[in-house]
């Protein structure tokens, strides 16, 4: 007759272990650590700021203005982390550090060297976005593909 303590899997210890299961499929899944390098995020992220990137956020929710996201960088197939400042079909122009949308003036003011930065006004086509780094001293800018956002970042 076996005694309680040799049971291999109680309920209860099936159910955490299922849970702990469930948890780190999701996490493999939906979640993932970056290591930020470089002053193109400059002053929202640092280098060496953990960022976690959740990468099913937009599987439930659109992409929006100012959001930082995870881009993959089609030139290299490495990573970049940007911020979203233009959407599909959007006008984008951003002249003496203050970004325009379809002509009119944001409130995104970079304050940048004016002769450092200059975008001439681009239409944003549907399906892509408009990316671009906090420090317009040092950030390269451009449009990225929907399906190019890896997920949307947040600062550990």
């Amino acid at each position: 007759m076996k005694k309680e303590s040799e049971t291999i899997l109680t309920p209860i210890r099936l159910q955490i272990c299922l849970a702990l299961i469930i948890v780190a499929f999701v996490w493999s899944r939906g979640y993932e650590l970056f290591l930020t390098w470089g002053p193109s995020m400059e002053p929202t992220l640092k280098t060496g700021d953990l960022v976690i990137v959740n990468k099913i956020f937009y599987d439930y929710t659109a992409i929006d203005r100012l959001d930082v996201v995870v881009l993959k960088d089609v030139e290299d197939g490495g990573y970049m982390i940007k911020r979203i400042i233009g959407l599909p079909m959007e006008i984008i122009e951003i002249k003496r550090g203050i970004v325009f949308i379809h002509g009119k003036k944001t409130k995104l003011d970079y304050k940048a060297n004016t002769e450092k930065l200059y975008v001439e006004p681009i239409k944003v086509p549907a399906g892509h976005y408009f990316y671009i780094g906090d420090n317009f001293e040092w950030s390269t800018w451009g449009i990225i593909r929907e399906r190019d956002i890896v997920g949307k970042a947040n600062k550990k």
